[in-house]
């Protein structure tokens, strides 16, 4: 923590920020269950300072600002735990998607202990609905959201 002060008094509080590097991209789930982050190389990347009490939708904005989207464009926002934090095994967790402020915390939280953590960006209807897509085919689920298959059971969510 930051304390600002004005002339004899404490005038706020601000937290400390972080540097996150934003990474535009695509998400592609592999036939044997992996899940991998195809880099769009022509994108610039940008490194963001984000606070550790940072809001989802100030963490929109500052990726709608950086790579110039437009308000009603879809982004889609998402990390990947390093290596050392996944289960070992043929079949990979999927990506972790930041939809509201306690993910941004989350995302805070294993920046902290993994300095490289990169914030995988994906925008525009076509990316964002891919991904999507894939998402829901992950838990066994169609277009119209009827099942169609039995999930595949992901070994770091519980299972009853």
């Amino acid at each position: 923590m930051v304390y600002v002060a004005g002339k004899d008094e404490l005038v706020g509080v601000q937290a400390m920020g972080h540097l996150v590097r934003l990474v535009v991209g695509d998400w592609q789930r592999l036939a044997q269950g992996t899940w991998k982050f195809d880099i769009n190389h022509v994108e610039v990347k940008y490194d963001v300072v984000v606070k550790e009490n940072e809001t989802y939708d100030a963490l929109v904005e500052m990726v709608r600002e950086k790579f110039c989207i437009l308000p009603l464009e879809p982004v889609s926002l998402t990390y990947d735990f390093p290596d050392w934090m996944k289960i070992p095994g043929d079949y990979t967790t999927p990506p972790v998607d930041i939809v509201e402020d306690w993910d941004v915390e989350l995302l805070m939280a294993v920046r902290m202990d993994f300095v490289n953590l990169a914030m995988c960006v994906a925008h525009g209807n076509e990316a964002v609905g891919r991904y999507r897509m894939v998402r829901r085919e992950e838990f066994g689920l169609t277009e119209d959201g009827i099942e169609v298959v039995p999930p595949k059971p992901i070994p770091w969510r519980c299972m009853m």
